[in-house]
Parts: structure tokens; sequence; C-alpha cells
């Protein structure tokens, strides 16, 4: 037989493949010959040929001078893979009268707190890294994993490098400036942070109660700077506003179009359609938010305040720049002076998670203007922690690719993983023109709900958080070629604001990106997330190394974040994963590189 068969896609694969085109699922053909692998591999690529690429890609940015016009004498491989190796973990000199620090991310003679060591494996700690400290020592960058079994990471610092030259490696763990650290359950993280924000919200409660006043959060002040500079990226605004025709009100004060038909509430059934964008040009974060309304179990764990507060204390959990964060908000919103409704996020049917969600987003970043022009899978991450990828369908040209393609959305949407979309922000000609013929918005960020195959037609079901300005051609809400039996399958509800069907091969004409969270709703699943700090001006001598020491064979996805992109010029990050080499402190096999980068984070 001259093809293959994936378990998890079904997609068929010529059988000299060794991993799925669509999922990337091994043979299981290889398999047996494979079982060590932990990652999926990559085409085989020697030592020398991926050192000379990354020498390559050095010299053309500068971190490393040129060769001469002359030809020098080569250098031996060995002593180039041990100079490569030695900019990618360098060895930290340790002091025969001073006992080794553990590592907390922070350069020598900090005076941050240094973390304790973390107890020998299996005992785990729930999120035992350090938390960094940014302030004048350049940026910071997270990693994060998840995995069905227990690895353990050791962070060993980079050092300065004199001339290119360092001293030799040391031969122990014990002689190595290092810090341990264990993966903890995602659901007892969560838990344990459920926990903590539990007695903060009882303090709180407990004294507005005693001195019968509605709680006012002074660190995100009802005033001009929360709201911030809206002028610069009038380009993104729905509406034009001005900070200063705004007046900060609670709900009561408030009036919206649901009037009083419905008391105030957090949650009623919530639905993506309940979402409607204001004149914040957020999109990208709220046609995350309605993935995430399809999920009440994700929902549930951001929203940690779920009924109603009469002193307007709640509490929201985001993870920002890789670190889960539970912050507290008070329930005065921004509204429009003139009609006193909520100028940003509404919450239909008189609903407080979608504003107050916002709200706890923008205290984050610094105000509500730092909001302002997003990707949706910067918006999947701050909702779900999990690990981040993109599908490019610009490239999905011939009938092979497109096939592919399509076996991932499917494959994707099965692992019951959250997706939105990208219409008319890539690098193709947009005619604005067109695209709002057929009710698209061209550079506008869209929910994927579903994916489905019906009767020989493959369809896409979309979400504009606006809930106007919807597709009007084809599988429309009015279009005319449906049938009783089709609506009764793809419109089981009716039509809901701002959602509808269009078909897969308009969707590949109108759309360029598919941002996915790979949220794992499985138990087993681990997480560690590990601070480092890069030195301001960094490059081969301030490369960051971090080993992780897999037990037995399992899944395993990092991602590194960088802090704080929305305040400041961000870096660009490379990851390169790694078999441990034969030797102390050295690497072998490349085993997968990470090439997609955007804003603060790479893969």
């Amino acid at each position: 037989m001259g093809w293959w068969a994936c378990k998890y896609c079904t997609l068929h694969n010529d059988a000299s493949s060794a991993l799925c085109a669509a999922c990337g699922s091994q043979n299981p053909a290889t398999l047996a010959s494979n079982q060590s692998s932990f990652l999926p591999k990559l085409p085989k690529v020697s030592v020398t040929g991926a050192l000379n690429a990354i020498d390559s890609a050095l010299t053309s940015v500068g971190l490393i001078p040129s060769a001469p016009s002359h030809s020098p004498p080569s250098r031996s491989p060995t002593k180039w893979y041990r100079s490569i190796v030695d900019r990618l973990l360098p060895p930290c000199p340790v002091s025969p009268t001073t006992p080794a620090q553990p590592f907390s991310g922070f350069p020598p003679h900090s005076n941050y707190p240094q973390p304790t060591v973390s107890p020998a494996y299996p005992q785990p700690k729930p999120n035992p890294s350090p938390k960094l400290h940014p302030h004048g020592l350049g940026r910071g960058m997270s990693g994060s994993s998840r995995s069905p079994s227990a690895p353990n990471i050791l962070a060993s610092p980079s050092t300065s490098m004199s001339n290119g030259e360092h001293s030799s490696p040391v031969n122990s763990d014990s002689e190595r400036t290092s810090l341990r650290l264990y993966s903890s359950s995602s659901i007892h993280l969560e838990k344990q942070d459920v926990q903590d924000a539990s007695n903060t919200f009882m303090r709180i409660t407990q004294f507005c109660k005693s001195n019968k006043i509605p709680f006012i959060d002074d660190s995100f002040p009802q005033c001009v700077k929360s709201i911030g500079d809206l002028s610069q990226n009038e380009g993104t605004l729905r509406r034009r506003i001005d900070a200063k025709d705004l007046i900060w009100l609670r709900p009561q004060d408030m009036f919206t179009k649901d009037g009083r038909r419905y008391a105030w509430t957090v949650f009623r059934d919530p639905k993506s359609s309940d979402i409607e964008q204001g004149s914040l040009g957020n999109c990208w974060f709220l046609s995350s938010l309605a993935v995430i309304a399809e999920r009440p179990d994700i929902l549930e764990q951001i929203v940690l305040t779920k009924v109603y507060n009469p002193f307007g204390v709640y509490q929201i959990r985001l993870c920002v720049d890789g670190r889960w964060q539970v912050v507290v908000v008070d329930d005065f919103f921004p509204c429009n002076a003139r009609t006193r409704g909520l100028a940003f996020a509404v919450g239909r049917r008189n609903q407080l998670w979608v504003p107050l969600i916002e709200k706890a987003f923008a205290k984050i970043t610094g105000s509500y203007a730092k909001l302002l022009a997003g990707r949706t899978i910067e918006g999947l991450a701050v909702l779900t922690g999990a690990p981040c990828s993109q599908l490019d369908l610009e490239n999905a040209t011939t009938p092979d690719s497109q096939q592919i393609l399509w076996a991932s959305l499917l494959s994707m949407r099965e692992a019951r993983f959250i997706m939105g979309c990208s219409c008319g922000a890539g690098k193709r000609y947009v005619n604005d023109a067109a695209y709002k013929a057929v009710g698209l918005q061209p550079r506008h960020a869209y929910s994927l709900l579903d994916v489905t195959e019906y009767e020989g037609h493959r369809l896409v079901r979309l979400r504009n958080p606006w809930g106007t300005f919807v597709w009007n051609k084809e599988w429309s809400d009015s279009w005319s070629g449906w049938t009783a039996q089709a609506r009764a399958v793809l419109l089981p509800d009716g039509a809901e604001a701002g959602t509808f069907w269009m078909p897969f091969t308009r969707f590949l004409q109108h759309f360029d990106t598919v941002d996915v969270a790979k949220v794992r709703s499985a138990f087993g699943w681990r997480e560690l997330r590990v601070d480092c700090t890069l030195q301001p001006s960094w490059g081969r001598d301030h490369i960051i190394g971090i080993r992780v020491h897999v037990e037995h064979s399992t899944e395993a996805a990092f991602t590194v974040y960088q802090a704080g992109s929305r305040q400041r010029t961000e870096s660009d990050l490379m990851v390169l994963v790694h078999r441990v080499g034969p030797s102390v402190y050295t690497v072998s096999e490349l085993v997968a590189r990470y090439t997609f980068a955007y804003r603060h984070f790479t893969f």
C-alpha cells in the first residue's frame, strides 16, 4: 500500500512520510524506531549544518563578525561546535570559596530575593518559579510548557564573554548555578489562584460592607489617564471618541439597549452573540472572547466573581506575558456622557462579564488605549494561557495544500481547540470596497466557531464581534439556496447576530490566518512557567539555555513570552529545541525550531 491513514485526522499520507502532513502525528510504521522522541521530528539536520545556519543568521544581523575577504584556515568542526555550545549554554564559573546560589534570572549581586530550590522529584511544588522584576534589568522573557508527565527544568543563566572565550565547563550540576523547577497540575494551579483570590475578595467586601460604601479601585482611577490617548490610533477606532467626553458610571446608573427588561448580572447563559464591540478598536480581543463564550468551562476560570456584587468588587483571572494574574476591579465603567451608555465593550442582556474582562485587561496594560490594535492569537493567549499556533491561509494555493489545511481545521475542531481568524490583514492586496460589498470588514478579526462538511459542501462558521456587518453571499442567512433540512441542521436556533456560515473556498479568498489556542481539557496535563531575564543589549553574549528533563515519552509545547510589549518596544525572539549533547552542557540534534513570532511571544 502506497499510503497510510492518520489515526487522528484520517488524512491519507504518502507511505514514505514520517509525519502526517495535516496534524504532525507520527507514521505508525516508524513509531517503534523513535520511542525516545518527545516532539515530532523535523527532517534530519546535522549538527554541523544546524550550526552553520545559525552562524549565517548571527553574521547577517551583525552579532558575530563576517569572515575576511581572504580565506583563513578552516576551523575544525569540533572547535566550532564547542564555540556555539558555549554561546548557547555558557558555563557559569563558580568560586571555590563561595557556595553556588539558586538561579533566579537576575544578574549577580542582585538585591532581589533569591528563590529556594524545590525538593527532589516527584514531590511537585505549585508554581515555584521566581517572580520577574524587570526594573532596570532589561526585558523579561518567560517560558511555559504543558505535558502529561512531569518534566523538570534546569534554568541556566548566561554569562558575559570576553573576545569569544569562555572558562572550562564544570562537570556536575552541583557545581553549577542553577534552579530546579517541577511542573504542577494545571487544575491545582487554578485552584490555588482561586483560593488566594477568595481571601482578598472577602477582605475587600467586608470593609465595604462595614463602611456602607462601594468599592473604588484607586489603582485604576476614574480619570483620563485610565482611558489613555485614543488619538494616536484613530485608524483602529470604530467611532471617533474623546476621553474628555466620557464619564464613569456604575451599572445601576447606566442606560442600555435592553433597558430594565433584565436585571444586572455577571452571567445570563453567556453566548458569543452577547458581545458587542464599542468605540474601542479591540476587535482582536473581543473576537477571542466570543470564542471563549462557547466554552463555559474556560469562561468560569476567567471570571472568578460569578454573581452580582452590590459593592462592585470583582476578580478576573488572565494570563498576561505568560503569567497568570488575578486582577481586582470595581464596576465603574467609561460611558458616553450624552447617552449614559457603555462607551466600550458591551454585554447584551445586561451582563457584566464582557466589560469586566475588558477592564481587567486594560488595568494590567495601563489604559484602555493600550488595547488598540492586535491579532486574535494574542487575545487567545491572554484568555487561555495555552500554547498557540497560527495557520497561514494565503499559502494554501494548491488542491493538496487546501486539503491539508482543511484536515488541520477539522482536527483542531475535533480537539476542541479555540480558533479565531483575521480578514484582509495579510500580504495580499485588499480592495476595501470589494470586501464590504460581500459583507466583510477588511483588517478585522473574527471568531471561528465551527468547521463542518454538509452534503459535500465544506463550510466554516464565523462571527463578527460587532454583532452586525456579515457575509451576504452563498450560505449567508439571507441566501436563497437554503433548504428546510439544511436550515434545521446548520441553523437550529435561527440566525444569531453577527454569526454566519460561508464556503471554505471563499474563506480562503478573503481571510489570511487562523489563530489557534491549544486548550487541553483532559486531566493530567501539567504546566511550568519559568521567568528569565535578558540583558538590555543582548546577543551571543546573553543567550539563555534551559534544559528540560523528561522521564517518559510525552507531548510537550513551549512558548516564550516577552514581558510588557504593550508598554514598550519588543525584541525579536528565536527558540531552538535540541537534544542534550554527549558531554556536559552541550547540545546535539536539532529537534524542533520555532520560526513563528508575534509581538511578544514565539512558538
